[in-house]
């Protein structure tokens, strides 16, 4: 199904200890391989083993809304 993934800009901005972002690929092969109910934690774990024992520098708020068609009759019919 569709999903909508509302993250703020730290979680793409967590740095490893080496200084490199977590990055807008990460985030998007993460969402391909994660259900859109697991996101959120997912993604919050992703970032703690990037970041590594690194300080979080930057606020990390993460949603995800999953969208299922056949709540609403359509079975995915536009």
């Amino acid at each position: 199904g569709d999903a909508l993934l509302l993250a703020s800009d730290g979680v793409f901005e967590t740095e490893s200890p080496a200084g490199a972002p977590f990055g807008v690929d990460a985030v998007e092969a993460l969402c391909a391989a994660t259900p859109a109910a697991a996101l959120p934690a997912a993604l919050g774990r992703a970032l703690l083993r990037h970041r590594g024992e690194a300080a979080q520098a930057d606020d990390v708020s993460i949603a995800a809304i999953a969208f299922d068609a056949a709540l609403f009759g359509t079975g995915g019919a536009a």
